[in-house]
């Protein structure tokens, strides 16, 4: 015999909506990521005396090192207050 609980329990578990299956992404070599850190880290400079000095958040360019494409404008501003050209530190262009 079964319990009202498990009755319940069944129930319950019957009308639940079936998840939503998630997107997988896709991993791929970031060069960009690399090329940043790398120039910072070299220059001895936190992660906030660049994004200050380049113009973004911190989070901004923290999502930048760890894989987020930037537009090709904050490419551009990074590489140049680097002194350096964005092929230089994205090397899949």
């Amino acid at each position: 015999m079964v319990s009202q609980a498990e009755q319940f329990a069944r129930a319950k578990k019957a009308r639940r909506r079936p998840r939503k299956a998630r997107a997988v992404k896709v991993r791929r070599k970031v060069c960009w990521r690399c090329g940043i850190r790398e120039l910072r880290e070299r220059h001895g400079l936190s992660i906030r005396d660049v994004a200050e000095a380049v113009g973004l958040s911190v989070g901004g360019l923290w999502d930048i090192e760890r894989g987020t494409d930037p537009q090709l404008t904050t490419a551009v501003r990074i590489a140049g207050w680097f002194g350096v050209s964005v092929c230089d530190i994205w090397a899949d262009l």
